[in-house]
């Protein structure tokens, strides 16, 4: 993995999103732009963990995991859904710093 990805901060600043269920989907809409996103599990969760106060990979992972080890794969598919959620603007980044 990038040392980049360590030094990046991930927040969401927005209001909340608005969010239903629907068996393994949840379906988000985020008011900050007016747009609908269809989320699996693991994008879902993480947006549950995303403040408005940034936090680093590792910190995200901690609030995820707890005391469990996260594989390197597990980071990686971590690290891409957190792009992926800022590439559709639920969140934002900063850094790397």
């Amino acid at each position: 993995m990038n040392s980049s990805a360590d030094t990046t901060l991930w927040a969401r600043y927005g209001p909340e999103v608005v969010r239903e269920s629907f068996d393994v989907t949840e379906i988000i809409f985020d008011p900050s732009t007016g747009e609908t996103h269809f989320l699996n599990e693991l994008p879902s969760l993480l947006l549950s963990v995303v403040q408005p106060q940034p936090l680093s990979l590792n910190a995200l992972i901690g609030r995820l995991a707890g005391d469990v080890e996260v594989s390197e794969q597990g980071r990686e598919d971590i690290l891409a859904t957190l792009q992926f959620l800022a590439g559709a603007e639920i969140i934002e980044t900063r850094g790397p710093f």
